[in-house]
């Protein structure tokens, strides 16, 4: 068989062809030439390619022209064998059978089937390589006298890295097609994902004669997968941006044409969600087409984790500046500079929206839409919020200005932006704008200004419910889609400190109406009561870690609890024990734990007015939720703060 191959050099193979497509046309004509040289020898050539680079698609296509000339496709076509999660050689021979003899794989005829397939495999010898070693009852019948038309027959194995069976073991499989049934094998690999390559590349020496090296042709598979786009208005759009696309696609260097297929299909989905106006816009819709396809390419690659998936905004470039290197930051930007076309910073799609369409197969429509137009784009600067307008103003004509800035002084008078996220933006606008020496925001009386504005919207309402949730953290250097403008300046970090303080106060005046609430429920749906106060898989939550129990006096906590049907006394105090698992974590539980133990001594004593024995029942209770949840949060914070441990409350 070595003899035979080293004969046949197939033409264009000398000289590797910068262009796939010329490349790829001269294994074509390699393969061609093997299959219909006319001696009779069998032999074994392997079609090589990374995982992706269109392998399977190629000698699919292919096959047809394999057979030789003068024979009849029908009586001759090419057999084709899937070893995709095969682990053991029967299973192969299921799959030739079948093709072979279709009429007996028939389900008519599935029982005459499987006594031929069985006296077939008991046939045919089957050289492992190793140790192992198939023979049957009839040792000189050949595998084409039972499996008629076998002799000579092209056989295309796929898949054969991702077969579970060892790979020289499936070559022990081969080999007899080729040495004894003269057999024309070609093996379709990606031979860097082969496993255990000693023992493989030791059999594949013996038996296979040439390795023909497929290259991705993005080009050609471009033309293909776009047919299959359904959208005619987006199939065009493809066609137009064609370039753009194998651009990005090219500069991934991953060469996997199942992530430009996987893209197309993401694109035309996003696509249906578009409006008239804005399939339009030229310059939205490159970037948004070159941001979305880099983005389908690294998340679906894993590459780029959905975790480190981010923006590359302000946000961003503070981490990489950070004393000590943020990996994820570092990871993330040597992505964002494999791609030079591609405006990682864009603000068209939020990297949560980009995140659920590629990983998740969701399309939130509403919320594409909504964001789409936030952008300047797409809104007009009086339809945005003016701090919005104002952070974004570099989009908008120079026109726009003026009036841009007379409505966010206009609203900045008014206080009417009072969500926790835009005052940040507020602050970092308000320096912004003092740095660009505007008469109404002198720098010598900045910081009064904003603090006024600041001390004016806590002090005219009370928080809700929801406003009352942990505070967002200015240390994340964005909300709302947007990055802090001024974030370098010492007085964002001063005036956001401020911020903080004067937020958390605010907060606490709800306190005491949430300690009445908590009161209340204590004795009517005790269920609720910890849903609120404790962090649980499927509650609420909202009170897990805010100090407002200890507004409720221990006297009456106590006294609500021992008043308390059974069922209900019994799970506020399992809601106790619950709660203060995470005392060490939470600053304003700390400040509960003295209120804990007074309410436990209260109990204890509360519990000697009741009879015999509902008082036994009770203290049970009471020393299994609450006496160990005072000694164990109070060892959790001697702990943290290094302390020797107390001594165990009883």
């Amino acid at each position: 068989m070595g003899g035979m191959m080293a004969e046949i050099e197939p033409e264009g193979t000398s000289e590797r062809q910068e262009s796939p497509a010329a490349h790829n046309r001269d294994i074509e004509q390699g393969l061609k030439q093997y299959c219909h040289f006319p001696h009779s020898q069998g032999f074994a050539v392997m079609l090589s390619g990374q995982w992706g680079s269109g392998k399977t698609h190629f000698i699919k296509q292919l096959m047809p022209e394999l057979v030789p000339p003068g024979r009849i496709l029908r009586d001759h076509k090419p057999l084709y064998v899937s070893l995709y999660g095969v682990t053991d050689p029967s299973e192969i021979s299921d799959q030739l059978f079948q093709q072979m003899h279709p009429l007996l794989a028939s389900k008519p005829s599935r029982f005459i089937g499987a006594v031929m397939l069985g006296a077939a495999k008991a046939a045919v010898r089957v050289d492992l390589g190793h140790a192992v070693q198939m023979s049957g009852t009839l040792p000189n019948l050949k595998l084409g006298n039972i499996m008629k038309g076998a002799i000579g027959r092209i056989i295309i194995f796929d898949d054969f890295e991702r077969a579970l069976l060892e790979p020289a073991s499936i070559l022990g499989f081969i080999n007899p097609m080729v040495e004894h049934e003269d057999c024309k094998v070609v093996i379709v690999a990606d031979e860097n994902q082969i496993r255990e390559k000693d023992d493989y590349l030791a059999r594949k020496e013996k038996t296979v004669g040439q390795t023909f090296e497929l290259l991705a042709d993005s080009r050609a598979a471009f033309n293909v997968f776009q047919n299959d786009i359904d959208d005619q208005d987006a199939r065009q759009f493809f066609q137009r941006s064609r370039e753009t696309i194998l651009a990005v696609f090219a500069d991934s260097k991953l060469n996997n044409l199942r992530h430009l297929r996987h893209f197309l299909w993401d694109f035309e989905r996003l696509w249906k969600t578009l409006t008239g106006e804005q399939k339009k816009h030229k310059e939205a819709m490159q970037e948004l087409l070159s941001l979305l396809c880099a983005s389908t390419i690294e998340l679906r690659s894993g590459n780029m984790p959905g975790a480190l998936f981010r923006r590359a905004d302000i946000t961003h470039f503070m981490r990489l500046r950070d004393k000590e290197s943020n990996a994820d930051a570092i990871a993330a930007e040597a992505i964002f500079k494999k791609y030079p076309t591609v405006k990682f910073d864009s603000i068209l799609l939020e990297p949560d929206t980009i995140k659920d369409l590629v990983l998740k197969s969701n399309l939130p429509a509403v919320r594409i839409q909504r964001e789409l137009m936030a952008h300047p784009f797409f809104a007009k600067a009086e339809d945005l919020p003016s701090w919005r307008a104002l952070l974004l103003s570099s989009d908008f004509p120079r026109e726009d200005h003026d009036r841009i800035l007379d409505d966010f002084d206009a609203d900045f008078a008014a206080r009417r932006f009072q969500g926790e996220a835009e005052i940040y933006h507020v602050i970092g606008l308000s320096i912004m704008l003092s740095e660009c020496g505007l008469p109404n925001w002198p720098a010598a009386g900045l910081r009064g200004k904003v603090r006024g504005y600041i001390s004016d919207v806590y002090t005219r309402s009370e928080p809700t419910s929801d406003q009352m949730r942990e505070p967002h953290d200015p240390a994340d250097t964005g909300s709302l889609g947007l990055a802090y403008a001024s974030l370098d300046d010492c007085r964002f970090s001063e005036l956001a400190a401020f911020h903080k303080e004067q937020r958390e106060e605010w907060r606490k005046k709800a306190y005491p109406r949430v300690a009445i609430q908590l009161q209340k429920l204590m004795t009517s749906d005790s269920e609720a009561f910890l849903r609120d106060v404790c962090f649980t898989n499927g509650g609420t939550s909202r009170y897990a870690r805010l100090g407002v129990l200890k507004l409720i006096s221990e006297a009456e906590f106590a006294e609500t609890l021992l008043a308390a049907p059974v069922q209900h006394a019994k799970t506020v105090m399992m809601a106790l024990s619950i709660r203060y698992q995470q005392v060490a974590s939470e600053p304003e539980l700390e400040g509960e734990i003295l209120w804990l133990k007074d309410v436990h001594r209260l109990l204890v004593e509360g519990a000697n007015k009741l009879g015999p024995l509902a008082r036994r029942h009770f203290l049970q209770q009471e020393t299994e939720y609450v006496a160990k949840t005072v000694g164990a949060a109070e060892r959790r914070l001697h702990d943290k703060a290094g302390l020797p441990k107390p001594t165990r409350t009883v």
